[in-house]
């Protein structure tokens, strides 16, 4: 029961900001135009990518967290090596996205007439990084200790912040600056807002213990190739689209792709309370669980694919606009299909990072990633963005497939002989 409930309200936590989210979207995108609004859902690509600074230390914190939940002195030091740590490879992260920031406009292939707004857009996204990434570490304290309630308010906050804030500069001055000045602001909100909270209960101070640094780098070690790797088959998509086929086009795929990335707010929500889950119980438990968790997400992510796979074009109409009519309905029936593959995914792959088995999913992802790249390239070149999404679904049914079998044979085939 308390799995169910924690799923809930991790899911109400990300699907309550999504419902807004999508409606500003729309809004921002008639307000700046479609080629500055591509960008702009590039900018969320570009922090999320940012994120392979993390190395895997959040994830292995929430795992230290669930293990170590009564023994709150070794738990503070695992948070206060983990800020640190955080800290100086997110200042690398923000120095490495402002100095490459003339590359990245030029690779995406911005219209002239945009250049200089978006360099300076991408010079400041790069501040909020180290806010962002620490902020992050603190919040795995709470995922944790299964706090998933309080985490839920804190994330609708943070989640509507990061939306609402853009959509208040750009009536104000609409331009892609303003939009990430936005972002920015809400990053700063957030980290405030973190600090205060985690305060509360651990005393945060610049200390490292190397000890502790080596057993989070151990589990996370894999976490960060996965992490490398990771945001390269969810995020380039839209980086060698808009590079091939320009930033003026790239928001007719973009906007579907962000509308998916939204409902996978659902399968995220259980993976993230199956992490600490399945990191603490035992292998009768997890086995319940892990039958359970795929028989729902399976259900119900169908229930959400079908009327939007059938109402595709009506719905990207009513929603971004009659510019939207066409490929892009294409575009957004093959990753809603795409997205309940995932979904069932999650869980397998869940399972295998909380038993410590995160060496297995990095090693996929390593084999996955030059192929991937390669069908994407392919594809875009023959199908333009219908390819591009092609290339996304046909990655998911692999990861699916490889994934549960994978589990089934470190997890629970090793169990049953």
């Amino acid at each position: 029961m308390k799995l169910v409930t924690d799923s809930a309200w991790n899911f109400l936590s990300l699907v309550i900001p999504a419902v807004v989210a999508l409606p500003v979207f729309a809004w921002i995108a008639r307000l700046v135009g479609i080629e500055l609004f591509g960008i702009f859902t590039l900018s969320f690509a570009i922090a999320g990518y940012a994120s392979i600074f993390d190395l895997g230390l959040s994830r292995a914190l929430i795992r230290e967290v669930a293990i170590n939940k009564d023994k709150p002195n070794v738990v503070s030091i695992f948070i206060n090596t983990a800020t640190v740590l955080i800290f100086m490879l997110s200042a690398v992260a923000s120095l490495a996205v402002f100095l490459s920031s003339h590359w990245i406009v030029d690779f995406i292939n911005v219209s002239s007439a945009y250049k200089n707004d978006a360099i300076n857009g991408i010079q400041l996204l790069a501040l909020c990084l180290p806010p962002m990434l620490v902020t992050q570490v603190w919040l795995s304290y709470f995922e944790g200790l299964e706090q998933f309630a309080y985490l839920s308010y804190f994330k609708v906050f943070s989640s509507l912040s990061t939306v609402l804030l853009p959509l208040a500069l750009a009536l104000y001055y609409p331009s892609f600056t303003m939009l990430v000045l936005g972002l920015v602001i809400a990053r700063l909100l957030t980290f405030t807002a973190s600090m205060l909270w985690v305060t509360k209960y651990i005393k945060i101070k610049p200390d490292i213990n190397w000890s502790y640094a080596t057993q989070l780098f151990k589990f996370g070690s894999w976490l960060t190739v996965s992490s490398v790797i990771g945001p390269v088959m969810v995020y380039f998509d839209r980086f060698i689209l808009s590079s091939m086929i320009g930033a003026k086009q790239v928001a007719f795929y973009t906007a579907p792709s962000e509308l998916v990335l939204r409902l996978i707010t659902l399968p995220s929500a259980v993976s993230r309370t199956l992490f600490p889950n399945f990191s603490a119980n035992t292998t009768v438990d997890n086995q319940r669980v892990y039958k359970l968790s795929i028989i729902v997400l399976g259900i119900s992510a169908t229930l959400i694919a079908l009327p939007i796979f059938i109402f595709a074009e009506d719905i990207l109409i009513l929603w971004m606009g009659a510019e939207f009519a066409g490929e892009p309905k294409w575009v957004l029936r093959i990753l809603v299909v795409g997205f309940v593959i995932n979904a069932m995914a999650q869980v397998p792959f869940t399972q295998l990072q909380a038993k410590g088995l995160s060496k297995i999913t990095a090693l996929v992802h390593c084999a996955e990633a030059l192929p991937y790249l390669i069908i994407l390239y392919l594809l875009i070149d023959t199908y333009g963005i219908i390819g591009a999404a092609l290339a996304w679904f046909t990655r998911v049914v692999v990861d699916m497939t490889v994934f549960f079998i994978l589990n089934y044979k470190y997890t629970y085939s090793s169990h049953n002989h």
